[in-house]
């Protein structure tokens, strides 16, 4: 089960709509792994942390897709 806290759902959810335009051409593999890098990027996660934030976006992935393309209307 996925326990993050809502600091690193507000970061992942704000780097989404922030960079919509980045992320609508890229694969769903390669959503996961930009957003990945822009959460370490923005704050120290253990390994175990990383896991957790990997399995999210993997999981919501379209959602994240639908969002991106949505916002760009």
């Amino acid at each position: 089960m996925i326990s993050l806290d809502s600091k690193h759902l507000h970061l992942i959810w704000r780097m989404v709509e922030t960079h919509r335009h980045i992320l609508q051409d890229l694969s769903d593999e390669a959503i996961c792994l930009w957003l990945q890098q822009k959460v370490n990027d923005s704050i120290y996660l253990h390994n175990d942390d990383m896991d957790e934030i990997k399995a999210y976006i993997s999981s919501r992935s379209h959602l994240i897709r639908d969002v991106a393309n949505s916002q760009s209307l």
